[in-house]
C-alpha cells in the first residue's frame, strides 16, 4: 500500500482490489471481512535509517499499538496498521507497507499467540 492512505475500510478494499489488478492478479478479499478474535494487536517491527553524518545504517525498533472495544475485521486492523504506519514511515518511504506474513511456530519472532512479520517497501 502506499499513498494516499484509505479514509475508510471501503476504501481500503477498492485499493486491495486495484493492487491486485495492477499484479494481474484477483483479490481474495473474504479473509478481509472475517472477525479477528481478539480487541489488540502490537506489532512490532524494525525500520534502518541513514542518517546523513554517518555512513551507517541505523536500526530502530517500532511498536504500534492497535486497540478496539469491540473484535474486529481483519479489513478494520489493516486500515489502522495502515495508518500508524503511514506517520510512523511515510517520510522515507512512500511504498512503505506491502503486506503481513504469518510466522511459523519455530521461526524467530514467532510467539505464543499468531506472529507476523510486517513486509516493508523498499
Amino acid at each position: 500500500m502506499s499513498e494516499p492512505i484509505p479514509q475508510s475500510i471501503s476504501d481500503l478494499i477498492d485499493a486491495t482490489s486495484d493492487y491486485a489488478l495492477a499484479l494481474g492478479e484477483k483479490a481474495d478479499l473474504k479473509q478481509l471481512e472475517v472477525e479477528f478474535p481478539g480487541r489488540s494487536l502490537d506489532v512490532h517491527f524494525s525500520t534502518w535509517d541513514r542518517p546523513s553524518d554517518t555512513d551507517g545504517w541505523i536500526e530502530t525498533k517500532k511498536v504500534i499499538a492497535i486497540r478496539f472495544d469491540h473484535n474486529p475485521s481483519y479489513a478494520a486492523i489493516l486500515l489502522e496498521l495502515h495508518k500508524a504506519t503511514h506517520a510512523c514511515l511515510s517520510r522515507s518511504d512512500k511504498h512503505f507497507f506491502e503486506g503481513l506474513e504469518l510466522l511459523s511456530e519455530g521461526e524467530a519472532g514467532a510467539a505464543p499467540a499468531p506472529a507476523y512479520c510486517l513486509c516493508l517497501g523498499s
